[in-house]
């Protein structure tokens, strides 16, 4: 569980956080938001960090990782119960979490004047 939340999901998530503002959001936004209440401004090369070299960098670790790495997981997931019920429950976890945010996105969307 330690592996899956700790350190697989962190990471993850930090890759859908820089691809959602980066490209969703906009690098734009992000900076205007991030300057706010701020007294020091922030350099404007930061946009083509957050746009680009950021996701790119973190997609080819994943990547990179997956390659690597993946290939053994599996191994353990069809030959270990624990693993295969810790790797449903994170499934099942992320699938409410999904469906959670898609109905607060709705919410949200009503609530727009």
């Amino acid at each position: 569980m330690d592996f899956w939340i700790g350190t697989l999901g962190i990471f993850v998530l930090a890759t859908i956080q820089i691809l959602i503002g980066g490209w969703l959001f906009g690098a734009d936004n992000v900076m205007k938001e991030a300057s706010v209440g701020s007294i020091l401004k922030i350099p404007s090369f930061y946009k083509i960090i957050i746009k680009y070299i950021s996701p790119a960098y973190l997609l080819i670790v994943f990547i990179s990782w997956l390659y690597q790495k993946l290939p053994g997981y599996i191994d353990i997931l069809r030959t270990n119960t624990n693993a295969r019920f810790t790797f449903f429950f994170i499934i099942i976890l992320s699938a409410f979490f999904i469906l959670l945010i898609a109905q607060a996105n709705r919410n949200w969307k009503k609530l727009k004047i």
